[in-house]
């Protein structure tokens, strides 16, 4: 392009649609290479970063957080499912991540006889307004998006039963053996990432959730919503931590108990106090074994393999709880080979975190619901 300004011709050059697309495309592949190295680097962590327990350290001194699975999740022959056949997600439209289609699809390939409800901003406000208007000034007043989508997943299981998942869940069997014997299940987060990111002996994760419609545990974080949403963290807002400080709250455990350990046999649930719950009950939550549900550790950055062996390097300086997680660490290993008695598995993408827009800097490539479940319901 020429410009004339009075007797002086400038010449300026701009730069060419095809020369962008170049740079675009040459970012692109340096942050793929990067993303590669660090995922070869966590690999090879496991290898080079490893860690031995001090010698006078015996390993049969320190508690495991729950029993070695052998055995399929407990079910009841013949008996009609307790929890409904639905599977909830959400997402802001109907337009979903592309990249979450294959896992929304392993739960449909693996349960093609269930309802499949995705859940919008539009027909979230729809249901709360029509089911639950007290909690619309809550619901109103989150910060992020988060707050809504965690708030969520607790109104819908309350209104309707069923799963919730997150996009970045995975399935790989059918979940009707999991849905006859419990009213109500609660997985854990990796008891590993409770003791060393949280330093508590365990931390409910809220990315899978199986519940009977008008659970009493659904009513009341629902009815106590109003009380965090000043929290400073997600997690305490609606999150984990909300979910925790709930479940403290319906089982009566009191904070001199938060670490009793209570081994009950013939059970695969994992070994901390879970109060006076009766798990079989209509109103009961029962805590599967991790190895069900969310065994995958979180590999990123504070999370990653090579952090968590930084900390066991000082293992004589940790907590008792932080010294059972390294055991644990090394009786199982990091990177663990999927058991045949796993449902799902967990990615922890964390959608909603700061880094997001590194990850993703040109967007996100959405696909329409319909195309990923055509038989999908809306509210």
């Amino acid at each position: 392009m020429r410009l004339k300004l009075g007797s002086t011709l400038i010449q300026l050059r701009w730069p060419s649609l095809i020369s962008i697309r170049r740079r675009r495309g040459l970012i692109l592949r340096w942050l793929w290479i990067i993303v590669g190295l660090a995922f070869v680097g966590h690999m090879v962590s496991g290898y080079l970063f490893h860690f031995a327990l001090p010698e006078d350290i015996n390993e049969d001194d320190f508690l495991s957080f729950q029993p070695e699975v052998t055995e399929d999740f407990p079910t009841v022959a013949g008996q009609r499912p307790r929890i409904p056949h639905i599977l909830h997600q959400t997402y802001r439209t109907e337009y979903v991540p592309a990249k979450y289609a294959s896992n929304i699809r392993s739960f449909m390939d693996h349960n093609p006889t269930w309802e499949y409800f995705l859940w919008t901003d539009e027909s979230a406000r729809k249901l709360i307004k029509e089911r639950r208007p007290n909690l619309l000034e809550t619901w109103d007043s989150y910060r992020d998006n988060i707050n809504r989508a965690d708030a969520l997943r607790y109104i819908v299981l309350y209104e309707f039963g069923g799963v919730y998942a997150d996009l970045d869940v995975n399935c790989f069997r059918s979940l009707d053996r999991a849905m006859v014997k419990y009213a109500c299940i609660l997985p854990t987060e990796p008891f590993e990432q409770s003791a060393f990111k949280n330093k508590m002996p365990y931390f409910m994760n809220n990315a899978i959730i199986m519940c009977r419609p008008k659970h009493p545990f659904m009513k009341q974080m629902l009815d106590n919503l109003h009380l965090s949403r000043a929290m400073y963290t997600n997690v305490d807002v609606a999150g984990p931590m909300f979910v925790t400080s709930e479940f403290l709250k319906y089982a009566n455990v009191a904070a001199g108990h938060l670490y009793k350990t209570l081994k009950v046999t013939g059970s695969l649930s994992p070994y901390f106090f879970k109060g006076n719950i009766k798990e079989e009950e209509d109103d009961g939550i029962y805590i599967p074994n991790t190895v069900y549900f969310l065994d995958t550790l979180n590999n990123h950055f504070e999370a990653s393999h090579i952090a968590y062996v930084s900390i066991c390097k000082r293992f004589k300086q940790l907590s008792n709880i932080e010294q059972r997680a390294c055991v644990d660490l090394k009786r199982r290993g990091f990177y663990r080979k999927r058991s045949p008695f796993t449902f799902t598995e967990h990615l922890w993408e964390q959608s909603y975190g700061p880094l997001q827009k590194l990850w993703n800097p040109f967007g996100v490539s959405l696909k329409h619901i319909e195309r990923v479940v055509p038989s999908y319901k809306k509210y």
